[in-house]
């Protein structure tokens, strides 16, 4: 009975809550059902940096639930960008499967517009989804397509942003050419007030000297990097990022004490500001090394809570079933475009089959005509000489005429 009355408080304060919730969703959507969407994205875009992020996912959903086939380019972009930004809030959550569904059916709208600059920001996102749940060759490919997109627009910054994880991934992966080609292509971006750009150049210089087996001279970059953007005030992201490479690069050497120390200050400072992906990745470091020292008791421990955080947010069957969905749209896709290409080559024969029939004919009449005109020329070298003939039968009669009226004129001087 006691367990009934807990039960039934329970469900009527869930009553309450889910009531009050649904008055200020009606509240809030009465408010900005009449504004336009650019403006109901700025106001989403001020209550998520007062960290509102309920609010937030609820003006960008009603901004890209307007969509509809009808309506102006401008506005479906505005719903495009309605996707991303509520995948991005996903995202900062560690809602990653979820984002990556926001993020695919924003690119198909974006898809459906002649303005496609937008599409670079969508194909960054999707790639750091990928490259979370290691999928490194997917995660590679959509950073390259946002890069080309980015340079089909000159949009510099998001390429800076696009060379940036593109030579951190490649550096991952030990593809180290690569990742210097990307490096250097993205140093053509320098600008010596920008500290992201001088962060991001430490630390992926960094990277590339450890892939070369230049531990000393990487392990320096990432201490400079890590004291950057403590100095500059920069996100705890950057601070922590670099401390993770640190802590690499000292296990990497085989130092335990000092892969420890920085791997604790990489902990502290990701469970702080919620940095949940170098959170999760510490923790799978940190009990490798409890289970290399033969301290399992520690070891489990770790493992229990890195298993319990990587279940919350690595959602690996729903990760590949948003996948697949992303896989068969790109199939579709592509057999549209071969249907397209298809269709277009066969256009193309149509004409040159045409372009065919239209030059035989033109072929055909001009072997005719000049067919006709030898006839004609013929003819008239024939009619030519008959009236030479003539020309010489009149001379000749006219000549024997002459003569005869001589002989008769002769033959009168004589009688």
């Amino acid at each position: 009975m006691k367990r009934f009355c807990v039960y039934s408080i329970l469900l009527f304060c869930f009553t309450i809550s889910f009531a009050q919730d649904k008055v200020a969703y009606d509240t809030l959507y009465n408010r900005v059902i009449n504004l336009p969407s650019e403006e109901v994205i700025k106001l989403g875009d001020n209550y998520l940096e007062k960290d509102y992020m309920d609010t937030a996912i609820v003006l960008y959903s009603i901004v890209y639930s307007r969509f509809h086939d009808g309506m102006s380019e401008k506005d479906r972009i505005l719903c495009a960008i309605g996707y991303l930004k509520m995948g991005n809030v996903y995202y900062s959550q560690g809602n990653y499967t979820n984002a990556l569904e926001l993020y695919i059916k924003g690119l198909k709208i974006c898809e459906t517009c002649k303005d496609q600059k937008e599409m670079s920001r969508f194909y960054n996102n999707i790639g750091n989804i990928y490259c979370i749940f290691q999928d490194y060759e997917k995660g590679i490919s959509y950073y390259e397509k946002g890069y080309e997109n980015s340079r089909i627009y000159d949009d510099k910054e998001r390429g800076f942003k696009l060379l940036i994880n593109l030579a951190g991934i490649c550096s991952h992966i030990n593809d180290t050419a690569k990742a210097k080609r990307y490096y250097l292509e993205a140093e053509k971006f320098n600008q010596p007030g920008d500290t992201i750009i001088n962060y991001m150049s430490m630390l992926n210089w960094g990277l590339i000297l450890r892939n070369e087996g230049k531990y000393q001279e990487a392990l320096q970059n990432f201490h400079k990097a890590a004291n950057f953007s403590s100095q500059h005030k920069m996100s705890p992201l950057y601070t922590c990022s670099s401390y993770e490479e640190i802590y690499n690069t000292y296990n990497l050497l085989g130092r335990d004490d000092s892969t420890m120390f920085y791997l604790n200050r990489c902990i502290e400072l990701a469970e702080k500001n919620n940095l949940l992906h170098q959170y999760s990745q510490s923790l799978k470091t940190l009990y490798g090394l409890f289970d290399k020292k033969g301290d399992f008791k520690n070891a489990i421990r770790i493992q229990k809570k890195y298993l319990a955080l990587t279940d919350s947010i690595f959602n690996v069957r729903e990760f590949n079933r948003v996948k697949n969905v992303q896989y068969l749209y790109e199939m579709e896709k592509t057999a549209k475009e071969i249907s397209s290409l298809h269709a277009e080559q066969e256009k193309k024969e149509q004409e040159i089959r045409k372009q065919r029939k239209i030059l035989f004919s033109i072929l055909s009449g001009t072997l005719i005509i000049s067919f006709l005109l030898g006839l004609v020329y013929v003819q008239k070298r024939k009619i030519q000489r008959g009236y030479h003939d003539l020309f010489n039968i009149n001379r000749e009669i006219m000549e024997s005429q002459q003569q005869n009226k001589e002989i008769q004129q002769q033959y009168k001087e004589k009688l």
